[in-house]
């Protein structure tokens, strides 16, 4: 430990900041009458930086990264003026915001040409302030309801500005680059797009199964049909989607089925942060009848069910929407989803008016997120990385049909998915935000491992070979905490 001493007459010393190599440090030397700001070097050594004119005190606080440029407070007739020293200059008075009597400066770039600080002491209340020789002391501001602010640090290029605010919210951390934005609520944007992402995902991977299951219903003694259905899902999530598909069976022989859908689906909503243009899709199946048992007194049909879907969404990605202090930026994105899955089931006609449906299989399903790039007109800007979300699971359920006339029945039933393994919803990228220039953030809503559906609907058959369908569900989202819903309507003609 050396001693850097005192300045002539002085009784202490405090040395406040180093110069990026070490060989310059600067502080305050005084006694109990006030104190003096100092600059050190080994071979000048403790260096009187003086006052401002008519002050009596003054205290260097920081300076730049090779120590030409010292930064502090001058104190004299009940005011502080913040100040700026330079070898060939001296020291600068750098003045006050308009209509405060106070100024002390805190932080300096590396050239020393951007200075910030905090100016108080009047009308103006207390504020954090950018100051640079061209533009003098300017004013950041507040965060929304705040009635002060005070700058800690500044980045190294003078560019990015560091501080606290209080604000309707309490007193918060800010970023200011061009404008004052509130940090926690500009880093949590990021993880609302990683929130947006598994909302996308489930909804993405539920059209996709509807999809894989679309069937038009084939009149008794007919060969085929085709039908036309309009769904509106999820609307208990606030994640909605509206659309509809157009499909088509054959009884290609009596003991097999195929066919296919094709399935359009218009802007929704899945939250403020992503919003869909439009979503496409297709799904295709066959059906094979496998044999005939007898059960409880009466037949039973084992049949074995193939099936698969792909689903693609086009979305906009607006992040810092629903955020106070937060400026919004866009990208855009899309997802893309692949299904597959074998099941097998067995019908048992009950009675005369009743058939029941049991059912057991497994599923693949795997989600592609297109990666996306800000369009960088704010302050702040984020890269976010492609990902690939997998998840293999285990159905199973019973459904029951009952005829309630010759032309009406009623529809109704339960299953229950259990998933094998599922990925956790996250996203990976870079961003200039501080605290998150690398991340991988994971989205905080819950993953649900077992998830029941409940079903209900009614169908009507027309004397034409026409068959109009009314069917409701209400499900558990693997990423979603809230129940999903889904309201159909379908109308299939026979031939």
């Amino acid at each position: 430990m050396v001693s850097l001493g005192v300045l002539t007459g002085e009784t202490y010393s405090d040395a406040n900041a180093v110069s990026y190599d070490g060989t310059v440090i600067v502080g305050k030397s005084g006694s109990s009458s006030g104190s003096k700001a100092f600059r050190w070097t080994q071979g000048t050594g403790m260096q009187n930086l003086g006052v401002l004119t008519g002050h009596t005190f003054s205290e260097a606080t920081t300076l730049n990264s090779d120590g030409s440029v010292v930064i502090g407070k001058s104190i004299g007739s009940g005011v502080s003026r913040a100040f700026r020293w330079t070898q060939s200059t001296g020291m600068q008075n750098l003045g006050t915001l308009s209509g405060n009597a106070h100024s002390s400066a805190k932080a300096v770039s590396e050239n020393g040409s951007v200075i910030v600080g905090d100016s108080e002491g009047g009308a103006s209340g207390t504020r954090a302030f950018k100051w640079t020789e061209a533009t003098g002391m300017q004013s950041l501001g507040t965060l929304t309801g705040g009635s002060y602010s005070r700058a800690s640090t500044i980045s190294a290029d003078g560019k990015v500005i560091l501080g606290y605010s209080n604000s309707s919210s309490g007193e918060r951390a800010f970023i200011f680059i061009n404008q004052i934005q509130d940090l926690e609520n500009l880093q949590n944007s990021v993880v609302d797009v990683a929130n947006g992402v598994a909302a996308s995902v489930d909804r993405n991977t539920h059209i996709a199964r509807r999809l894989r299951q679309d069937t038009c219903t084939i009149a008794d003694q007919a060969q085929g049909c085709i039908g036309l259905s309009g769904l509106a899902s999820s609307l208990l999530q606030g994640t909605n989607a509206f659309g509809g598909s157009i499909m088509g069976s054959y009884k290609a022989t009596e003991t097999v089925r195929v066919g296919a859908s094709v399935g359009l689906y218009g802007e929704s909503i899945v939250s403020q942060t992503i919003n869909p243009d439009y979503g496409v899709g297709i799904g295709a199946y066959a059906d094979i009848r496998l044999s005939q048992i007898a059960a409880f007194n009466s037949q039973a049909y084992i049949g074995v069910r193939i099936d698969g879907s792909w689903f693609y969404t086009d979305a906009e990605i607006t992040r810092g929407a629903g955020y106070s202090d937060v400026q919004q930026e866009t990208g855009s994105s899309n997802f893309n989803t692949g299904t597959a899955g074998l099941q097998i089931y067995a019908n048992h006609v009950a009675t005369s008016n009743l058939l029941l449906h049991s059912y057991l299989g497994t599923y693949w399903e795997g989600t592609g997120q297109n990666g996306y790039t800000e369009q960088g007109v704010a302050d702040t800007n984020t890269r976010i990385s492609s990902q690939f979300y997998n998840a293999a699971s285990a159905t199973m359920g019973i459904d029951a049909a009952y005829r309630l006339t010759s032309n009406m029945q009623l529809t109704f039933g339960v299953g229950l998915e259990a998933d094998f393994y599922a990925d956790g919803i996250q996203v990976s990228g870079i961003s200039n935000i501080p605290g998150l220039t690398d991340f991988t953030i994971g989205a905080d809503t819950a993953r649900n491992w077992v998830r029941p559906t409940l079903k209900a609907g009614l169908a009507y058959t027309f004397t034409n070979l026409g068959i109009l369908e009314l069917d409701t569900q209400v499900f558990s989202p693997r990423y979603q905490k809230k129940l999903g819903a889904d309201l159909s309507l379908k109308y299939s003609v026979s031939f």
